[in-house]
């Protein structure tokens, strides 16, 4: 979880989520438009010691080790801060919103679950959630789960295989 921190709701959720789920949850604070991109460089950075790894390996026939280890880091990284559910909750603004969208999109999983809250069908209340829920579907980052959203204010989505999904294919060769 990603979240400013500002109120005690996530330290009661992180407890309860702890007690239900152990070992699978994680908590970060601060702004997500910072905190979302530091876990993506620690991957990107993952995957260019992999691959650098890969090229020394190849060239000189040895390094095998210094592979090993590289793959470890990245695989722990990638274990640590990829998500298969992401909730996405708090700024209203169309750039707060749109930002933890794609910033989300490129750190989740392939096809993580996605609940858009606050997406009000009907009523004016959270324009900026509004416009980043609809660009994102028409953009083919998300996919709706639901012809509907829900009667209580929120619907359902799946993440699109994303850029970072086919960056780290090409960066690895794979």
């Amino acid at each position: 979880s990603f979240d400013l921190g500002e109120f005690g709701a996530p330290l009661v959720a992180k407890r309860w989520i702890d007690a239900h789920f152990p070992g699978r949850h994680t908590l970060v604070l601060g702004d997500s438009r910072k905190t979302i991109l530091a876990r993506l460089g620690v991957i990107a950075r993952g995957v260019d010691r992999v691959a650098a790894a890969r090229e020394v390996s190849g060239s000189s026939g040895g390094g095998a080790a210094a592979l090993e280890e590289a793959e470890r880091v990245l695989a722990e990284a990638e274990d640590m801060y990829r998500c298969d559910l992401v909730f996405i909750d708090g700024g209203h603004e169309y750039d707060v919103v749109s930002a933890d969208v794609l910033n989300f999109w490129r750190l989740a999983m392939p096809g993580a679950a996605v609940i858009f809250d606050d997406v009000h069908t009907g009523d004016n209340c959270c324009p900026g959630v509004v416009r980043a829920w609809d660009d994102a579907i028409e953009a083919k980052v998300l996919e709706k789960q639901t012809a509907r959203c829900h009667v209580e204010k929120f619907c359902t989505a799946h993440f699109t295989p994303s850029v970072y999904s086919n960056w780290k294919a090409d960066q690895l060769g794979e």
